[in-house]
């Protein structure tokens, strides 16, 4: 690549047969795993992908903003042990998301004429 422009990056032989310009297509069985369900930027994928941003969303709230779940936050080994932690934490978290949201809005709110 840092030959001058003039000279070709490519091994092709003039007058010989060669890949270059050729257009491959792929059968819809070829590489099933890596294509996507729905057609890219349709309704469709749209609601699906805001439910992905949706959900990375509540997870990086959970872990930076509201409980900063870090590394350290349990101090037990074990996948059972730190499992069962998790899902206690959560829990307690989603019981007083409500209470949290109910004292903000309240302290935001305007005073009454009397």
């Amino acid at each position: 690549m840092r030959a001058p422009h003039t000279i070709p990056t490519t091994t092709c032989v003039k007058g010989q047969p060669c890949g270059c310009g050729r257009t491959i297509t792929l059968a819809d069985t070829d590489s099933e795993r890596d294509r996507q369900r729905w057609p890219w930027q349709s309704t469709t994928w749209a609601l699906s992908f805001n439910r992905r941003t949706l959900i990375e969303g509540l997870f990086g709230a959970t872990r930076y903003q509201n409980l900063n779940l870090n590394r350290g936050f349990f101090r037990t080994t074990g996948l059972a042990a730190t499992g069962f932690l998790l899902a206690i934490t959560l829990i307690g978290h989603n019981l007083l998301r409500p209470l949290d949201r109910a004292t903000r809005t309240r302290s935001q709110r305007k005073p009454k004429d009397t």
